[in-house]
């Protein structure tokens, strides 16, 4: 382990072994449900296509890349920092936009509104620029000149802002599912139920 001040900011985790074979665990853990997802994923798509498909790939190869650079970073597996740092951010964009445009691509199904969904949409590129990239000047700038408490604040902002941007799709999928709202998209209420057919009864 790196003897670090900046723990794990700007160089290796300076930790106990517990706590890395837990960071460890959890890491494996992370890593086994994006194969378990993925396959769930390339066996339910009939079409491999659209930003539903593709966004869900995105969203879950961004977590294995982020959890696999914080690892080697943390552990001086790789001892180039920008290499561990590019792939943390490339991970972290997929991990996070990526599945805001999970809930963005589903929106269509339930909402009318194409307004709303729009300013989803102007919501999720304005995140991007406003967060994303302010985020990733000082990621990249902190191995130059070290600031880890003002990385650390940024951090937390852009992870707040990024939860409650996520916390608004979710509540419009929520909110269109009432139909007493009337928010449903017009094709929802014509879906009729498929019809039960009895066990016991031979099939025609």
């Amino acid at each position: 382990m790196s003897n670090n001040s900046d723990n794990g900011i700007t160089g290796g985790l300076d930790t106990t072994l517990p706590i890395a074979m837990t960071i460890s665990a959890f890491t494996a853990i992370a890593w086994y449900n994006v194969v378990e997802l993925n396959v769930m994923i390339w066996m339910t798509f009939r079409r491999h296509s659209g930003l539903y498909f593709y966004s869900l790939l995105g969203s879950s190869w961004g977590i294995l890349i982020y959890a696999l650079a914080f690892l080697m970073k943390f552990f001086q597996v790789w001892t180039n920092e920008y290499v561990s740092v590019a792939l943390i951010t490339i991970g972290w964009y997929a991990m996070v936009t990526g599945q805001s445009l999970v809930l963005y691509s589903r929106l269509h199904l339930v909402v009318r509104d194409n307004r709303k969904i729009r300013w989803v949409l102007y919501m999720i590129i304005t995140d991007v620029f406003l967060f994303h990239f302010p985020t990733t000047v000082l990621t990249f700038g902190v191995r130059v000149l070290p600031s880890s408490q003002n990385h650390t604040y940024i951090l937390t902002i852009a992870t707040g802002k990024f939860t409650f941007g996520k916390l608004i799709c979710q509540s419009i999928l929520n909110h269109g599912k009432d139909p007493s709202h009337g928010l449903l998209h017009p094709r929802i209420h014509n879906l009729r139920p498929l019809p039960i057919r009895n066990a016991s009864s031979p099939a025609t």
